[in-house]
């Protein structure tokens, strides 16, 4: 279930005005409007104009969105918590259904469907995060930094349960770990970092959804040597350890089985 944190509904923002959200980390927001707009988050701006339907996932920075239209906008939106965390994005507002947001600001709250369908997008977004088309990145303006992103993109999809540092990507690329990190993360909309440890945590989920491996050998199969670690940063993706994760699962499924056994 998502949890709704707050709803704003048909808000008007003035030719110049802006407005706010306190989000923290982690936090989902949705929102629709009409109009001309800039978007700040994750200290990046966006222009969108016309019919815009967005989803966000904070990750650090201020929020805001800016009407840089002629004339008063209309916007309405709701902040929520996930069941997953995605790789940071910056915006998705295409290939995806907006009915089952605007259902829970037309009804300002949520129920077990909606909850579910909204969920569903999230994943969807997290598969494409995880699926990069290395095609985008060829209007990149350096195009020998291009190259040498996309390698070192590729190598980490390639060896994510590796034990791989900062500075082994930078060594790979021949660039300083700052600028890297700063360079992959403005290309990528997420860290080096953080995109290894994306694809090590779902391919854990997984090994919990479909084998009976123990906690400690999943983590060391992903690629942590520490299972307090992974733990950590599994609890930081799924709001649960691995061990509460395969257990709520583990009885999800008895009682479907059971639930099916009954109706035959």
């Amino acid at each position: 279930m998502i949890r709704i944190k707050s709803i704003k509904e048909r808000i008007i923002i003035f030719p110049g005005e802006i407005e706010k959200w306190a989000l923290t980390k982690g936090d989902y927001l949705y929102f629709f409007t009409k109009g001309k707009v800039e978007i700040c988050f994750n200290r990046t701006k966006t222009v969108y104009s016309g019919n815009t339907h967005v989803v966000i996932q904070y990750s650090h920075g201020s929020f805001y969105i800016n009407n840089i239209d002629l004339q008063p906008i209309e916007l309405s939106s709701f902040q929520f918590v996930g069941v997953i965390q995605t790789a940071n994005f910056k915006s998705l507002r295409v290939n995806f259904n907006p009915n089952p947001f605007r259902t829970v600001i037309k009804l300002g709250k949520s129920n077990e469907l909606l909850s579910k369908r909204i969920i569903e997008t999230l994943k969807k977004f997290q598969d494409d995060s995880l699926d990069f088309n290395d095609n985008k990145f060829t209007d990149f303006k350096d195009k020998k930094m291009d190259l040498r992103l996309i390698m070192v993109n590729r190598y980490i999809r390639k060896n994510y349960y590796r034990e791989i540092t900062l500075q082994d990507l930078a060594d790979l690329a021949g660039v300083h770990p700052t600028y890297l990190s700063n360079m992959y993360s403005k290309v990528f909309s997420i860290s080096p970092i953080y995109f290894m440890n994306q694809l090590r945590i779902k391919k854990a989920k997984d090994l919990l959804e479909h084998t009976d491996r123990t906690i400690k050998d999943i983590a060391t199969t992903v690629g942590y040597r520490s299972l307090s670690q992974f733990s950590s940063i599994f609890k930081r993706s799924f709001s649960k350890s691995p061990s509460i994760y395969r257990k709520e699962l583990y009885e999800s499924q008895t009682a479907e089985r059971e639930s099916r056994r009954m109706l035959q």
